[in-house]
């Protein structure tokens, strides 16, 4: 899960497509991979003394995960600020955690930095399946969002999708008056009318 700038609302989508795994009867485990400004600890109301940073440094995996209010959902939270993000998420550790955490749990969502501004986001999708792409309605430009894919493409990481956070249709919206109309005969009998 990625984003082209900050506060796109990338981690608390994150969490929200955890929790509805979770509820498809899924093992999930959330991991904060924003090693420089992580909020999933801050969001759950987790301690970050233990977590990636430490793994990747070389710590051990048994310690660093932690439960959540869903039975399903389990989280790794990004551990103590390194000073050297990029280099631990490019070691082997990392893929080395993935592979064994996949033994375990049906889907891993990786929450990770914004794309264009350090290289971290484009690190993880060498190591992860695909990447979605969050974009906040009426703050990511389509200039940056196209950065951004561009970006992923560059680096042949499948974009498996896209999500307008933050999107408000009202009345005057065209798309609100499309579906208004759309769905307000839905249900009706087209053969009573004659």
């Amino acid at each position: 899960m990625s984003s082209a700038a900050a506060a796109a609302g990338k981690t608390t989508t994150a969490l929200n497509l955890a929790f509805a795994f979770g509820e498809a009867d899924k093992k999930v485990l959330l991991i904060d991979c924003d090693m420089r400004m992580p909020r999933l600890q801050k969001t759950l109301g987790l301690t970050n003394q233990m977590g990636l940073s430490n793994y990747l440094a070389g710590g051990k995996s048994s310690n660093i995960l932690k439960k959540t209010s869903h039975e399903k959902v389990d989280v790794i939270t990004s551990g103590p600020i390194p000073p050297n993000p990029s280099e631990l998420l490019s070691s082997r550790h990392l893929t080395q955690l993935l592979d064994s955490l996949s033994e375990n749990y049906d889907v891993i969502i990786c929450d990770s930095p914004p794309l264009l501004s350090v290289a971290d986001g484009r690190i993880l999708t060498r190591v992860c399946d695909g990447t979605i792409l969050v974009v906040r309605a009426k703050q990511t430009t389509f200039d940056l969002a196209r950065k951004a894919l561009r970006h992923l493409t560059s680096v042949n990481a499948p974009v498996l999708g896209m999500v307008i956070n933050a999107l408000e249709l009202k009345k005057s919206d065209y798309y609100y008056q499309y579906y208004q109309g759309s769905y307000s005969s839905y249900g009706e009998n087209p053969e009573s009318e004659s």
